[in-house]
């Protein structure tokens, strides 16, 4: 079969036959000189003459001759248009080129909208390099972070810098600079005078008055605290001897948590009286407490009249639980709901729709009843 050009090639040789040689459309396309020559004459075009070079006028001796490069056509030769899709990223080649030495990488990516690859692929084609960003330490960081090490922390330093503190550690580590700080340097400091004033106020003041009026941490002034042995130790729950002969009598019939309700004291300490002098329950005896806070042990069985059976009956998925209780005044919305279980009565969904309709109606009538009231107050 021969080679024909495509449509896509025909369209791309009307478009931009006559910017280029021949030579460069049968490179650009694949097709031979000819096929394209043919069909450029088929539509009355022209492609760009070849390119002429011509020397100079001959200089003196001591300079070198330049060369001209001139293209003919029979008519001036038109600038190439740029395709819409290369625009932008011609406009950030210019950008990297005039700003390169005042924003760094990210910074030119952003105000560009093109990738940070990008900005650095123009960098390299026009040999020129960017600000340093933050990633870089300047001469003047590393001599900041060596006349610092050891007199400040690593968290002061990176504020300083505007740096994270990772950042920084690792770069200290690089340079085997120590990020250990003095005690006395270190932020929230407690001198001897912050911890004779917490000695001589403790337990007058309240730590947070404390701190307040030293200006410390809350941590701090506990630890000062803790280290001068100045905590209050924990209060000892106290059990006379009757609370004991109380809990001898009882720990096999009431619970701890009722126990300590009657003492008026915690049931851990309970447990704890209970632990050291061995009233220990057996197994029987636990299932035993806990049998008795069943739901069958508190709450008593559910009973009901002939009439109110009757009434549950008849009124049965006509009004809604809430509506019986209401009307019957001898039972709860719950209880009626169990009675109607027992009696074998099921709530359907046509039930719920129905209820859901009465309960919308009723609602709609206390918001009439309420703006009515707040017109005649208004």
């Amino acid at each position: 079969m021969a080679e024909k050009l495509s449509a896509s090639d025909i369209n791309y040789l009307l478009k931009n036959a006559e910017n280029y040689t021949i030579g460069f459309l049968t490179t650009k396309l694949g097709k031979p000189a000819k096929m394209i020559e043919k069909e450029l004459k088929k539509h009355g075009l022209k492609p760009l003459d070849a390119i002429v070079i011509q020397a100079a006028a001959e200089e003196p001796a001591a300079e070198e001759a330049k060369v001209v490069v001139e293209i003919t056509t029979g008519k001036e030769a038109e600038t190439p248009k740029v395709h819409p899709r290369k625009q932008p990223y011609m406009k950030a080649r210019e950008f990297v080129k005039n700003h390169h030495a005042e924003l760094t990488i990210r910074e030119m990516a952003e105000q560009t909208g093109v990738t940070e690859t990008s900005i650095i692929n123009y960098l390299k084609e026009l040999g020129l390099s960017s600000k340093p960003g933050k990633h870089f330490f300047t001469p003047e960081d590393v001599e900041y972070l060596r006349a610092n090490s050891g007199k400040k922390t690593v968290k002061q330093i990176a504020d300083a810098l505007g740096r994270s503190v990772s950042n920084v550690e690792a770069k200290m580590s690089v340079l085997k600079l120590s990020t250990r700080v003095p005690e006395h340097m270190k932020p929230f400091y407690v001198t001897q005078e912050q911890i004779e004033y917490i000695k001589k106020y403790n337990g007058i003041k309240t730590v947070p008055e404390i701190t307040k009026d030293l200006n410390l941490p809350f941590s701090q002034v506990r630890k000062v605290r803790r280290k001068y042995g100045l905590e209050q130790p924990a209060k000892k729950t106290h059990f006379t001897q009757n609370d004991l002969a109380f809990i001898e009598q009882n720990y096999r019939l009431l619970t701890k948590r009722e126990m300590a309700y009657y003492l008026k004291k915690t049931p851990t300490s309970i447990a704890y009286q209970m632990d050291i002098h061995n009233w220990v329950l057996t197994a029987e005896e636990t299932k035993k407490l806990k049998s008795r806070w069943t739901k069958e042990n508190i709450s008593p069985p559910l009973t009901w009249t002939p009439i109110e059976e009757a009434f549950i009956r008849y009124n049965f998925g006509k009004i809604p639980f809430g509506e019986m209780a209401n009307q019957l005044k001898t039972k709860t919305r719950s209880q009626i709901g169990k009675i109607a279980k027992a009696l074998g009565l099921e709530v359907k969904p046509e039930h719920m729709s129905k209820f859901n309709s009465m309960n919308a109606h009723k609602g709609n009538e206390v918001l009439r009843e309420r703006k009515q009231k707040a017109k005649s107050s208004g």
